[in-house]
């Protein structure tokens, strides 16, 4: 009959359980125990006391280790009154009861932690009243593969995320013990939690409501009951988001060990990867090389080798170091000195002694403004790509290769830099249009594309000049050096197999070259014109060549 295996947790005592418990006094018994009812096929659940794993212990290793391996939940029992400290057991246990419970609970619970998938190592620590709830709670999050522990109260739930550690707690807003509030600003408040997102579901809804909710730090709304899988969605978007912000690096300079410890230990709890200076020298050396990459700083003002404000304005100088967002440790706390470490370019200031809170709320508030920066560069830059980019090819676009030819002519012109272009064109590409159909036309240039991003040379500039049509750029070289590289081109697509779509297609280009240094050009339409031309006569002349301009 299947049985739970205790660890000095009586059910029967506490909720009146009725189902086959047996009990034990040390951890060697229960082993014994465990090895047992895994033998008969009994062990349906081990049940310990959070207390009881807070110290290394060889036995508990071996209860964990064969619980694991044959498939048994360890369930960990918490008491509001008990005092629980971080372990690595936790990362071995399935579930846990905690306070309060009832029959209907714990089955739930146990039952949850034998159905879990666990495919994934984050931990989400769920906090709901509602038994329909918790049950939508574990089919969606368990079909994604999140480790899943639930709570029915929030009055235990800040100190099982101490030693959890989950990568997002969801919680209902309004619940007995303890609302979502609450428990949000218990989480913040603490350096051992601070970094951990909170998420709520709720059947409430109104404006004043999300104010509230945003203000004291959590990340979003569901609104019970919500569409399927937007939670999920939402939670793997933000463990990512997570993931990319514990890359970020923070710089400490702080002239006083015992301080500077302290803010690296609250940066390194907000998810920060630290690096610690006691000199304004060693900072500026720093960010000289070629590791910084720096996404926050937290200054000292008095120095004893600089002047905290002459620092700042130091570092603001630097275009990489623009929008990193500076914060000023100070004993001072008149608005002249406020003003004045604003003005050299600081963004906030902490007056010492602090708070981890007004630390931790400064930071936040810093680094949202600061990502938001970065995704606006991104998307900046992502923009300018497409601008001078072709869709298909992934080559530069007519756009820019009009800009970068009068670059080039203006360079020529007073410099007298030499350069060639040369101008590809696809025999027949009409043909295999007809033939396969324009699906298989591009890619058949984008294949082409490729080919012509490896043959050409470092400094070379390669475009799609239109249709099935391409340009090269050869900065210093003339129109017989370019000739070789078009021969070269050439000869690589005529003895290229183009496979495409379960099908080996044979192709020729033709190909015209003309330098900047022909007498009869003045602007660098005239250079495409003849090159342009000589392409042409390459065609006339049966296809599959490469020519030079000449005038005659």
């Amino acid at each position: 009959m299947p049985t739970i295996l205790s660890f000095k947790v009586d059910l029967h005592d506490l909720h009146g359980y009725t189902e086959p418990v047996k009990m034990v006094s040390n951890w060697r018994s229960l082993y014994d125990l465990l090895k047992l009812a895994v033998a008969n096929g009994e062990a349906y659940a081990v049940v310990v006391p959070g207390e009881s794993l807070s110290r290394q212990d060889d036995a508990i290793d071996r209860v964990l280790t064969l619980a694991n391996d044959s498939g048994v939940p360890v369930m960990v029992y918490i008491n509001p009154r008990d005092k629980l400290k971080s372990s690595a057991y936790y990362a071995q246990i399935g579930g846990i009861l905690c306070e309060p419970l009832d029959v209907g609970s714990i089955k739930e619970f146990i039952g949850y932690a034998r159905d879990a998938k666990n495919s994934r190592s984050e931990i989400i620590l769920a906090i709901d009243d509602s038994r329909t709830a918790r049950k939508v709670l574990f089919r969606e999050l368990n079909s994604a593969g999140y480790h899943l522990f639930f709570i029915s109260d929030g009055t235990s739930a800040h100190k099982v995320a101490a030693v959890l550690n989950p990568s997002v707690v969801v919680t209902d807003l309004l619940m007995p013990g303890m609302d979502g509030y609450e428990l949000c600003s218990q989480l913040a408040a603490s350096s051992d939690t601070a970094h951990i997102p909170v998420v709520v579901i709720t059947s409430l809804d109104s404006n004043e409501l999300l104010r509230e909710g945003f203000t004291a730090g959590i990340k979003e709304f569901f609104q019970k009951p919500w569409p399927n899988q937007q939670l999920v969605r939402f939670i793997d978007r933000l463990i990512v988001e997570m993931k990319y912000r514990r890359s970020e690096t923070a710089l400490v300079l702080e002239d006083s060990p015992t301080i500077r410890r302290l803010v690296a230990h609250y940066l390194n709890k907000l998810g920060f990867s630290v690096v610690e200076f006691s000199l304004g020298v060693e900072l500026v050396k720093y960010l000289q090389g070629e590791h910084s990459v720096v996404d926050l700083m937290v200054l000292d003002w008095e120095l004893p080798d600089w002047d905290g404000l002459d620092l700042v304005s130091t570092i603001r100088t630097k275009k990489e170091f623009a929008f990193t967002p500076i914060l000023m440790l100070t004993g001072r706390n008149k608005e002249s000195d406020i003003a004045s470490a604003l003005r050299a370019g600081a963004d906030d200031y902490v007056t010492k002694p602090f708070k981890f809170e007004e630390l931790a709320a400064r930071i936040q508030a810093q680094m949202r403004i600061k990502r938001l920066i970065d995704e606006l560069h991104e998307k900046n830059k992502l923009l300018e790509e497409l601008a001078l980019t072709d869709s298909l090819t992934g080559l530069y676009n007519r756009r820019h290769f009009d800009n970068q030819m009068e670059f080039f002519w203006a360079h020529h012109e007073r410099a007298q830099h030499r350069f060639s272009l040369m101008l590809i064109d696809v025999d027949h590409f009409k043909s295999i249009n007809d033939t396969y159909g324009h699906a298989t036309g591009d890619e058949v240039l984008t294949i082409l594309a490729d080919l012509l991003k490896e043959i050409c040379r470092k400094g070379d500039l390669v475009a799609r000049f239109g249709g099935e049509e391409f340009a090269m750029i050869l900065p210093e070289t003339g129109q017989d050096e370019a000739w070789i590289v078009g021969e070269r081109l050439r000869l690589a697509v005529q003895e290229y197999s183009f496979a495409v779509s379960g099908k080996t297609i044979a192709m020729t280009v033709s190909v015209g070259v003309v330098d900047s240094d022909r007498g009869e050009i003045h602007k660098f339409e005239d250079m495409i014109h003849l090159a342009d031309n000589t392409l042409y006569k390459a065609k006339a002349a049966g296809r599959n060549s490469a020519l030079v301009y000449r005038n005659e």
